[in-house]
Protein backbone atom coordinates (compact mmCIF):
# COMPACT_ATOMS: atom_id res chain seq x y z
CA UNK A 1 0.00 0.00 0.00
CA UNK A 2 1.06 3.51 -0.47
CA UNK A 3 2.75 5.15 2.98
CA UNK A 4 3.53 8.37 1.31
CA UNK A 5 5.31 9.79 -1.76
CA UNK A 6 8.10 7.69 -2.96
CA UNK A 7 7.18 4.72 -0.50
CA UNK A 8 4.82 1.69 0.13
CA UNK A 9 4.41 -0.81 2.65
CA UNK A 10 4.17 -4.31 2.01
CA UNK A 11 2.90 -6.91 4.36
CA UNK A 12 1.66 -10.21 4.59
CA UNK A 13 5.08 -11.77 3.71
CA UNK A 14 7.41 -14.80 4.78
CA UNK A 15 10.62 -15.34 4.19
CA UNK A 16 12.45 -18.78 3.98
CA UNK A 17 15.91 -19.53 5.37
CA UNK A 18 19.16 -18.83 2.90
CA UNK A 19 20.13 -22.07 0.97
CA UNK A 20 23.16 -23.48 1.47
CA UNK A 21 24.75 -23.01 -1.99
CA UNK A 22 24.58 -20.04 -4.37
CA UNK A 23 24.62 -20.25 -8.23
CA UNK A 24 28.01 -19.81 -9.67
CA UNK A 25 28.90 -19.40 -13.55
CA UNK A 26 32.52 -20.01 -13.46
CA UNK A 27 34.18 -18.62 -17.36
CA UNK A 28 36.62 -20.69 -18.87
CA UNK A 29 39.02 -20.71 -22.09
CA UNK A 30 37.00 -23.08 -24.40
CA UNK A 31 39.26 -23.35 -27.29
CA UNK A 32 39.69 -20.66 -30.74
CA UNK A 33 37.51 -19.24 -33.12
CA UNK A 34 38.21 -17.67 -36.81
CA UNK A 35 35.84 -16.35 -39.24
CA UNK A 36 36.06 -15.50 -43.50
CA UNK A 37 33.46 -13.81 -45.52
CA UNK A 38 33.87 -13.89 -49.24
CA UNK A 39 30.61 -12.68 -51.60
CA UNK A 40 30.15 -13.52 -55.31
CA UNK A 41 28.03 -11.85 -57.76
CA UNK A 42 25.94 -13.08 -60.45
CA UNK A 43 25.95 -14.77 -62.62
CA UNK A 44 25.67 -18.47 -60.54
CA UNK A 45 26.64 -16.69 -57.07
CA UNK A 46 25.51 -19.24 -54.84
CA UNK A 47 26.99 -22.11 -57.14
CA UNK A 48 30.15 -20.27 -56.69
CA UNK A 49 29.68 -19.81 -52.80
CA UNK A 50 28.59 -23.48 -52.34
CA UNK A 51 31.98 -24.48 -54.70
CA UNK A 52 33.81 -21.93 -52.63
CA UNK A 53 32.97 -23.84 -49.55
CA UNK A 54 33.57 -27.34 -50.88
CA UNK A 55 37.24 -26.13 -51.67
CA UNK A 56 38.11 -24.73 -48.17
CA UNK A 57 36.56 -27.68 -46.54
CA UNK A 58 38.93 -30.21 -48.54
CA UNK A 59 41.97 -28.04 -47.84
CA UNK A 60 41.20 -27.87 -44.33
CA UNK A 61 39.87 -31.22 -43.57
CA UNK A 62 42.97 -32.75 -41.88
CA UNK A 63 44.51 -29.75 -40.19
CA UNK A 64 45.59 -30.90 -36.22
CA UNK A 65 43.52 -29.57 -33.76
CA UNK A 66 40.32 -28.20 -35.74
CA UNK A 67 36.86 -28.99 -34.14
CA UNK A 68 34.63 -27.47 -36.16
CA UNK A 69 34.01 -25.93 -39.34
CA UNK A 70 30.84 -24.80 -40.95
CA UNK A 71 29.79 -22.69 -43.96
CA UNK A 72 26.71 -20.53 -44.39
CA UNK A 73 25.52 -18.28 -47.28
CA UNK A 74 24.32 -15.26 -46.32
CA UNK A 75 23.32 -11.55 -47.66
CA UNK A 76 21.99 -12.24 -50.38
CA UNK A 77 22.21 -8.80 -52.27
CA UNK A 78 25.25 -7.68 -50.03
CA UNK A 79 27.07 -6.28 -52.50
CA UNK A 80 25.30 -4.10 -54.88
CA UNK A 81 21.87 -3.86 -52.63
CA UNK A 82 19.02 -2.86 -54.15
CA UNK A 83 20.58 -1.69 -57.08
CA UNK A 84 21.14 -5.56 -58.05
CA UNK A 85 19.25 -6.33 -60.93
CA UNK A 86 16.51 -9.34 -59.95
CA UNK A 87 17.75 -12.56 -62.05
CA UNK A 88 14.86 -15.47 -62.14
CA UNK A 89 15.76 -18.10 -60.18
CA UNK A 90 18.83 -17.22 -58.91
CA UNK A 91 20.50 -14.64 -56.42
CA UNK A 92 22.68 -11.88 -57.85
CA UNK A 93 25.12 -12.20 -55.01
CA UNK A 94 25.50 -14.43 -52.24
CA UNK A 95 28.26 -13.73 -49.06
CA UNK A 96 29.65 -17.15 -47.80
CA UNK A 97 30.79 -17.02 -44.34
CA UNK A 98 33.11 -19.72 -42.99
CA UNK A 99 33.62 -20.32 -39.25
CA UNK A 100 36.53 -22.70 -38.14
CA UNK A 101 36.63 -23.76 -34.08
CA UNK A 102 39.22 -25.55 -32.49
CA UNK A 103 42.33 -26.16 -30.03
CA UNK A 104 44.84 -22.80 -30.66
CA UNK A 105 44.94 -20.00 -32.55
CA UNK A 106 47.16 -21.58 -35.20
CA UNK A 107 45.08 -24.22 -35.58
CA UNK A 108 42.16 -22.35 -36.81
CA UNK A 109 43.91 -19.41 -38.15
CA UNK A 110 44.37 -21.68 -41.38
CA UNK A 111 41.26 -21.33 -42.03
CA UNK A 112 42.33 -17.54 -42.76
CA UNK A 113 45.51 -18.39 -45.03
CA UNK A 114 42.85 -20.06 -47.30
CA UNK A 115 40.61 -16.84 -48.34
CA UNK A 116 43.15 -14.94 -50.90
CA UNK A 117 44.39 -17.95 -53.05
CA UNK A 118 40.41 -18.40 -53.27
CA UNK A 119 40.38 -14.96 -54.20
CA UNK A 120 42.50 -14.78 -56.86
CA UNK A 121 42.41 -18.31 -57.98
CA UNK A 122 39.01 -19.92 -56.46
CA UNK A 123 35.48 -19.24 -58.74
CA UNK A 124 35.00 -16.08 -60.27
CA UNK A 125 33.13 -12.91 -59.44
CA UNK A 126 34.87 -12.88 -55.53
CA UNK A 127 34.81 -9.65 -53.96
CA UNK A 128 34.55 -8.46 -50.50
CA UNK A 129 36.56 -10.50 -48.34
CA UNK A 130 36.57 -9.93 -44.64
CA UNK A 131 38.96 -11.90 -42.15
CA UNK A 132 38.99 -10.57 -38.90
CA UNK A 133 41.51 -11.82 -36.55
CA UNK A 134 40.78 -15.55 -34.63
CA UNK A 135 39.70 -14.85 -30.83
CA UNK A 136 39.36 -17.12 -27.80
CA UNK A 137 36.09 -18.58 -27.01
CA UNK A 138 34.76 -18.08 -23.40
CA UNK A 139 32.83 -21.01 -22.32
CA UNK A 140 30.51 -20.36 -19.31
CA UNK A 141 29.71 -23.26 -16.60
CA UNK A 142 27.04 -22.64 -14.03
CA UNK A 143 27.03 -24.67 -10.76
CA UNK A 144 26.46 -24.16 -7.15
CA UNK A 145 29.11 -23.43 -4.64
CA UNK A 146 28.67 -23.73 -0.57
CA UNK A 147 27.74 -20.09 0.60
CA UNK A 148 30.26 -20.96 3.62
CA UNK A 149 32.61 -20.39 0.95
CA UNK A 150 32.05 -17.12 -0.90
CA UNK A 151 32.88 -13.97 1.17
CA UNK A 152 30.86 -11.11 0.38
CA UNK A 153 32.80 -7.51 0.28
CA UNK A 154 31.43 -4.22 -1.83
CA UNK A 155 34.46 -1.81 -2.79
CA UNK A 156 33.25 2.08 -3.99
CA UNK A 157 35.98 4.10 -6.08
CA UNK A 158 36.19 7.26 -6.90
CA UNK A 159 36.84 7.78 -10.76
CA UNK A 160 38.84 11.22 -11.53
Amino acid sequence: EQAGPDRVRVSGTRGTAPPATLKALVAYGDGWLAEGYVSFAWPRAEAKARRAAEIIQARLGDVPGLAELRCDLLGVSALLGPLAPPVAGEHPEVTLRVVARGASESAVGRLLQEFYPLYVAGPPGASGIVLPPPREIVGVWPTLVPRDAVSCRVEVREVQ
